[in-house]
């Protein structure tokens, strides 16, 4: 977009908002998704589609749980990626330190 701009008039599906995720994740961490796993939940994902080491990474850090479809072309609503977002190992414990400190406690 122009100026730098977000640009909110285009929808994100459900597989990019996952694989942007974890791409953050992983460039923060350094890891590297095998490509060699190929175990597939989801009937509506062939074993050849080319997210398919992204859905596993997702579902073994419980970002997303395996379940008969994905609906990976789907546009992503607001609760499902702040849903994804919040799973995240980062976003999680920051969660968890907030709601779980004593300050949240007492007010």
């Amino acid at each position: 977009t122009m100026n730098n701009e977000a640009d909110l008039d285009h929808s994100l599906t459900r597989i990019n908002a996952l694989v942007s995720i974890l791409k953050l994740i992983n460039l923060e961490t350094g890891y590297v998704i095998p490509t060699h796993n190929n175990q597939n939940p989801f009937w509506d994902i062939s074993s050849d589609y080319w997210a398919l080491p992204y859905l596993n990474q997702g579902i073994s850090l419980n970002i997303i749980a395996p379940s008969a479809k994905f609906f990976p072309d789907r546009t992503v609503t607001k609760a499902e990626f702040y849903t994804m977002l919040s799973r995240t190992p980062t976003v999680s414990r920051k969660i968890k330190q907030y709601f779980f400190s004593k300050n949240f406690r007492k007010k």
